[in-house]
């Protein structure tokens, strides 16, 4: 019976104590910080890669940079 109570109690305060993490949406988020993540393979070309000058080139960067400037005449704080 001891038994029982220690992991009803344990199980209880537990879930009482603990808090959901209030998970924000990638809009807050870039809102918030001004800071857009985006990510790809280095060797997708046509979608996105690297050139030998080392500059990002491709559909993608070129996504990236539109959403960019289309962000930045909407929103207050100016993404980087």
């Amino acid at each position: 019976m001891k038994k029982i109570a220690v992991i009803f109690s344990s199980v209880l305060l537990a879930t009482t104590t603990l808090t959901p993490a209030q998970a924000e949406t990638v809009v807050e988020r870039v809102a918030r910080t001004g800071v857009l993540n985006a990510g790809t393979r280095t060797d997708a070309a046509p979608f996105a890669y690297i050139d030998q000058d080392g500059v990002w080139k491709g559909i993608r960067s070129k996504c990236w940079a539109w959403l960019k400037i289309s962000w930045n005449g909407r929103r207050a704080r100016k993404f980087s």
